[in-house]
């Protein structure tokens, strides 16, 4: 085949993709998260241009402790309302609204808890957040942050998948010329404050946007289609155990860094921090995607199986190169960070992004589970990646160094992976893909 002939073929392959909601929404949010990461490291590069180092430090340490206090307190309704949006039809703001409201008062009081204890949690913050106007911001951005990452999901769920991009790009955009503008200002506190502002217009211009538009535009889309509203035990049956996964997911994710810096020392684990970052670019891939096969798979059960096999054949065409090129040039790839990233980061690189590919597996495996509602497929997965994960981590680095991080969560991810792939072999064949509509369910 001529090379004109492979173009003409791949475009008519893109082409036919685009045309299905399924995977134009997951190119659209892989996009999305590309175009999130590449700005959030500008966002901080311009920081470090203008700001002196330790206020960069004390504010990226701010925002870092509000994202993970929201984080946990939000009990990730965000992944709820994803997998009951769609069915909900006209009443979708019956379960948006009170999810908003739940995430942002938990995420409220658990950001007074951590001030009231800020000499015990994080006595290096107390520079900047001891200010009474800091303080009060710092409660309103922890409220703020869990409608933010919930108005993302809700936008998918609605089919305004595209939405995400100009709500996301307005938020990075508006930060870097606030923090323009604050430079002169708040010479010590302007990146918070760019941030918590940001944030702040994000959320109205998203809850609007969502209220006012897209919602009555998906009420009339769905208007011929049954409406499924969970009761409360079933949306709870649903949330718990969902959440229980998060915190693994969560504790795993975050506890590495930390491990790595105790178990090494600053040096090594800033080596680890950016090949850490690189490999979560890459675990976003398939992270979008899944958003994407969980709002749609949920309205069109029976297309569950179809979408998550194209799903994964997509995803995996999109990481794979990408790990291809950064396990051949990894060392050239380190080189512009200086000689100390370069001579110690090149194995851990290598190893974090091979683990991108078995993450494929495990996150569209957690996915599909979600349509399916099995959620106790969704706790082990997600516990025992943690476990496999820290536990490798405190075992190999001691002996290996910062590698042998890279090492858990290669093993890791692939002993999931295989798990989650052995157990849907030995699904039996008659036993239905989706849990039937909740017995609660207003219909």
């Amino acid at each position: 085949m001529s090379v004109a002939a492979r173009l003409s073929d791949t475009q008519r392959r893109v082409a036919r993709s685009w045309a299905q909601p399924v995977y134009r929404s997951g190119y659209l949010l892989v996009g999305n998260s590309l175009l999130t990461a590449v700005t959030g490291v500008a966002f901080w590069l311009l920081a470090a241009r203008l700001y002196p180092a330790e206020a960069v430090g004390l504010n990226s340490s701010a925002v870092s402790a509000m994202m993970l206090i929201a984080g946990i307190a939000q009990l990730n309704l965000m992944s709820s309302l994803l997998r009951f949006v769609p069915n909900a039809g006209r009443r979708a703001g019956s379960l948006i609204l009170p999810a908003y409201a739940i995430g942002a008062i938990l995420s409220l009081l658990a950001a007074v808890a951590f001030l009231l204890g800020l000499r015990v949690w994080a006595p290096a913050l107390q520079p900047l957040l001891l200010s009474p106007v800091t303080a009060v911001s710092f409660v309103l951005a922890a409220a703020l942050w869990p409608v933010w990452v919930m108005q993302s999901s809700v936008l998918v769920a609605v089919g305004h998948a595209g939405a995400t991009t100009w709500t996301n790009q307005l938020f990075n955009g508006l930060k870097a010329v606030l923090l323009l503008a604050f430079f002169v200002v708040l010479p010590s506190s302007g990146v918070w404050y760019a941030w918590m502002a940001a944030t702040g217009v994000g959320v109205l211009t998203g809850t609007w946007f969502l209220f006012r538009r897209a919602i009555p535009r998906f009420g009339d889309q769905t208007a011929g289609a049954p409406v499924q509203v969970p009761s409360r035990r079933d949306f709870v049956r649903f949330a718990g155990p969902d959440y229980v996964a998060a915190l693994a997911w969560i504790a795993g994710t975050s506890l590495t860094p930390i491990l790595v810096l105790n178990l090494t020392d600053a040096r090594h684990a800033a080596v680890f921090a950016l090949t850490w970052q690189i490999c979560f670019v890459l675990y976003g891939v398939p992270s979008a995607q899944g958003l994407a096969l969980v709002a749609h798979a949920a309205r069109n059960p029976d297309e569950l199986v179809a979408h998550h096999r194209r799903t994964l054949r997509a995803s995996i065409g999109l990481v794979a190169p990408v790990v291809l090129v950064l396990v051949a040039f990894a060392p050239l790839l380190l080189r512009p960070f200086g000689g100390w990233y370069a001579s110690q980061g090149v194995g851990t690189l290598r190893l974090l992004a091979l683990s991108a590919l078995p993450n494929v597996l495990v996150t569209l495996a957690v996915s599909r589970a979600r349509v399916e509602r099995r959620m106790a497929t969704i706790v082990a997965a997600m516990t025992a990646l943690c476990l496999i994960a820290l536990l490798l981590t405190w075992l190999l680095v001691p002996h290996i160094g910062i590698v042998g991080a890279a090492v858990a969560w290669l093993v890791g991810q692939t002993v999931v992976a295989s798990a989650v792939g052995l157990r849907r072999l030995r699904r039996a064949p008659g036993r239905p893909a989706v849990a039937a509509p909740p017995a609660g369910s207003a219909a």
